[in-house]
């Protein structure tokens, strides 16, 4: 049990080493009959885990994380992230959604696949291969899947993005002409190549500098061709051609050689051995050439940023204490905004109407910018790209409104309406990212851009009169998709939040063959998730969308949103948002069977 403790301690302290955590920090999770806690008023106790920690990360400076080959361990006290080697999996476990039994279960088996087994086996994909698809056999609710791209890539592409956000910032000493002759594509371009290229540098240098060359050991030499063979146990076999001449002197005097000019490149998931030389006592050098370094080029990462929308105020504007600002130019596109599925077939007799309200303090000055609706034009936007592309809607039958005023939602929805009236076969969606809110008497309403919460009954939209004149189209089948929250609480900050308070709305009837995806429920919000530049909702919608390529059916959509956003606003925002479905009388027997396709 003692290497047992000693080595998960280890498993912890890569992390800690990795970013620099005091060990302290971590408070529970490790699973030992001992139970140790962490008493930092026990003097003695913290002195004994200090010399035990800085033991551990001195040991640990004599092995690279590529070295080791298994695991990339990263613990941020609420998660452990875990890279399996060999099928370029990253896996993520959220520890506090989990018992501690649970919990100790996952980190034991993590333990029994690598405690006792030699180095060579750990550096077999096949080894992480099966443990891969253990933990997801055995652990599947607990375990979900964050990425199947290369560690390394991945180092790279945040290292980038983080390079350019800070490059794309306007300088408080910089003139708006200046910035914007600075902030092109094309400049753009040229410092995503440099940022890659120098972190690429970055990661073959930390690789290079792990490898222990000291460690090789010389084997046999092939008098015939002139050559001896090398052994790392980092690099492998190495073939190095010395002439029979210097044979005999280099092996006797082999514990003297040096070696310089080493290089390395990066290709296909591994770091390769492209040059170095070997210099013996008497100062003869030995060139190695890996003889297909043509072959070997640096990976070319590929990035999706979305074009370069500079937006930058003549001056700032303050209204009643509150200073109006143009939003901090995003960059990188959502994984759901690039590779949206193709479908050629159209359909004539769909339709649908596309809304995104997102700034309501330009239109209302009493308002601030936190109270607009965070990504709400993107959500649009990228919904009615998937109509359009993936589920067989025409161009010219999709109407798209950012930033919609009660006159222009009124006009367009009975729009809406009197085509599907045209015809019996028709199929209606009404697609709305913005802000919802109940009256005094809990019945919920959209809001326009141009209406405030003291007009709302006056020029407010009433939800109910929204699905009454939805259903007088008599369309065969009429879909909405609402991300939006009626209880006043908005994605940032909702309007009713100056009064703390959160109201549960009324739910509305409706009729008409119609089923309507609401994002949350009862007093919840609405929450946006920023790294993906969209409503949690609509995230989800577009990522089943994307992975079925619009071949899913209402009833598998409604329980994989309800599924993911439901867990993923507990574990990215330690809030409950729970997605439901609604259905009309007429539709209850067949909606599930529904699908765009």
């Amino acid at each position: 049990m003692k290497k047992l403790f000693i080595l998960l301690i280890s498993l912890f302290s890569i992390s800690i080493y990795a970013q620099n955590l005091p060990l302290k920090d971590l408070k529970s999770g490790i699973p030992s009959e001992r139970n140790v806690k962490y008493n930092e008023s026990d003097n003695n106790q913290n002195k004994k885990l200090k010399l035990l920690n800085d033991r551990i990360i001195n040991s640990l400076k004599e092995i690279s994380v590529y070295k080791l080959n298994l695991l990339s361990v990263f613990q941020d006290k609420k998660k452990v992230i875990l890279y399996i080697n060999g099928v370029n999996k990253i896996l993520e476990i959220n520890l506090e959604l989990l018992s501690e039994d649970r919990k100790n279960q996952i980190l034991q088996t993590i333990l029994d696949f690598s405690y006792g087994s030699t180095f060579n086996q750990i550096k077999n994909d096949s080894f992480n291969i099966d443990l891969c698809k253990y933990l997801l056999r055995e652990y599947n609710d607990d375990i979900k899947i964050i990425s199947n791209h290369s560690f390394i890539e991945l180092i790279i592409k945040n290292y980038v993005k983080t390079k350019i956000n800070d490059w794309q910032k306007k300088g408080e000493f910089e003139k708006t002409i200046d910035y914007q002759n600075r902030v092109t594509e094309i400049n753009r371009k040229k410092m995503i190549d440099k940022y890659e290229k120098e972190a690429l540098e970055i990661e073959v240098r930390t690789y290079n500098e792990s490898i222990d060359f000291k460690k090789i050991e010389l084997r046999e030499y092939d008098a015939d061709n002139e050559t001896f063979l090398l052994y790392s146990p980092d690099l492998g076999e190495i073939i190095m051609n010395v002439p029979i001449s210097k044979a005999k002197y280099l092996r006797d005097k082999f514990s003297y050689v040096k070696y310089q000019k080493k290089k390395f490149v990066y290709f296909n998931d591994q770091f390769i051995l492209i040059s170095f030389d070997m210099i013996d006592y008497l100062g003869n050098i030995y060139v190695y050439n890996n003889k297909n370094q043509s072959a070997y080029t640096q990976t070319l990462i590929e990035y999706n940023f979305p074009e370069i929308e500079v937006n930058i105020p003549n001056q700032i504007v303050t209204t009643n204490n509150n200073i109006k600002k143009t939003n901090t130019i995003s960059v990188g596109k959502s994984d759901v905004d690039v590779n949206i599925p193709i479908n050629s077939y159209k359909n004539k007799n769909k339709y649908a109407l596309v809304i995104g309200n997102e700034d309501y303090s330009s239109k209302q000055t009493n308002l601030s910018t936190e109270q607009d609706v965070e990504f709400a034009r993107n959500d649009a936007n990228s919904f009615k790209n998937y109509l359009t592309s993936t589920l067989g809607f025409m161009e010219d039958h999709v109407t798209l409104l950012a930033d919609a005023t009660a006159g222009m939602i009124n006009r367009e929805t009975a729009k809406l309406v009197q085509l599907a009236k045209l015809d019996p076969k028709s199929e209606i969606v009404f697609y709305y990212a913005g802000h919802g809110l109940p009256d005094d008497d809990k019945n919920p309403y959209l809001l326009p851009v141009d209406v405030s919460t003291i007009n709302l009954e006056e020029d407010g939209l009433p939800l109910k009169e929204l699905y009454s004149k939805l259903a007088s189209s008599n369309a065969a089948k009429i879909t909405v998709f609402l991300d939006a929250c009626f209880s006043g609480g908005g994605r940032d900050q909702g309007l009713h939040a100056a009064r703390g308070v959160k109201i549960k709305p009324k739910e509305e009837a409706f009729t008409g063959n119609m089923v309507v995806f609401a994002s949350s429920s009862s007093e919840e919000r609405s929450l946006p998730y920023e790294e993906k530049q969209h409503g949690f909702f609509t995230y989800f919608l577009l990522k089943k969308l994307q992975e079925t390529k619009g071949n899913a059916s209402y009833g598998e959509l409604s329980e994989y949103i309800k599924k993911e956003v439901a867990r993923s606003s507990l574990l990215k925002k330690s809030l409950k948002q729970t997605p439901h479905t609604n259905i009309s009388s007429s539709a209850q027997d067949k909606w599930k069977t529904w699908s765009f396709r």
